[in-house]
Formats: C-alpha cells, sequence, structure tokens
C-alpha cells in the first residue's frame, strides 16, 4: 500500500534480518528483473534508475538504491523480481521507499541558508554598529569643539 502519488525508490538490502531469516548479500545482483504493477489495474508501472545514488546503514541493516518509480495514485501496488528463466542469483531482499531526493536537498539547503544568513545577519549588525559609532564620535568631537570654541 502506497500512500500517496510521487516517486519511489526500490532498495537492494544487502544485510538485514526478515522474520528472524539473516540476509548477507554483499555481492551484485546482474540480472534481477524487477517489476512494478497497479494492484487494482494490473497496469505496469515503468521503472528506472534512480536520480541519485542513496544507502543507509541503521544499525545491523544497510541496503542502496537500485530502482526508482512513480505512481499518480496512491493504492496498492504489486512488486516482484525475478531472475530469467534457467539464470540464478542469490536471494535479495527489496525494500520500498519514498524517493527523498527534494526532502534531502531541503534538509541540506534549510541549514545552510541559516548558517550563512546568521553569518550575513551578524556582518551587517557589525557594520551599521561601526557606522553608527563612527558617526557619534564625530558629533562628540564636533560638539567638544563647538562648546571649547565658545
Amino acid at each position: 500500500m502506497l500512500s500517496k502519488a510521487g516517486g519511489y525508490i526500490i532498495f537492494y538490502e544487502n544485510r538485514t534480518v526478515v522474520n528472524g531469516r539473516v540476509y548477507s548479500t554483499d555481492g551484485d545482483i546482474p540480472g534481477l528483473l524487477v517489476e512494478v504493477r497497479n494492484g487494482k489495474t494490473g497496469q505496469d508501472i515503468g521503472t528506472y534508475s534512480p536520480d541519485g545514488s542513496f544507502s543507509y546503514s541503521i544499525g545491523s541493516r544497510s541496503g542502496r538504491s537500485v530502482m526508482a518509480f512513480y505512481i499518480e495514485q496512491p493504492g496498492i501496488y504489486e512488486l516482484s523480481a525475478s531472475y530469467p528463466q534457467g539464470e540464478g542469483g542469490p536471494t535479495v531482499v527489496l525494500a520500498v521507499g519514498t524517493d527523498l531526493s527534494g526532502g534531502v536537498i531541503s534538509a541540506i539547503a534549510l541549514p545552510l541558508l541559516l548558517i550563512y544568513g546568521s553569518i550575513g545577519a551578524g556582518i551587517a549588525i557589525a557594520f551599521i554598529t561601526y557606522r553608527k559609532r563612527r558617526e557619534a564620535a564625530k558629533r562628540a568631537e564636533e560638539e567638544e569643539r563647538r562648546i571649547r570654541g565658545l
């Protein structure tokens, strides 16, 4: 069940535990065919290479992105994976997650904006303070000259 329209990434979990069984398949998965299908209509959903390379390591689990797909509507979708007939390969675990590439950019951009914005604000405050103090010193100097001249 995919709860929202948008991009999704298929991850190959090379180290994980499923139903008490440990999977550790650090090798490649050549020839693995992955298909995504709308569970209601049976329509095939095209898969493609993700826009970036994403990987994760959480506790004893790790994985990397291998494919991506986009859905127009939320709903039930079926993911199937197999090797071509007559060819074998390791038993692997695949996981599906939302495409975070936009979120990753936001997660990086916001802190940078805050950092550089704070630095810029600090520089502006220092400059304004310097100018105001310099103007105040000039006014005090002129006032002192005026008073001494009387």
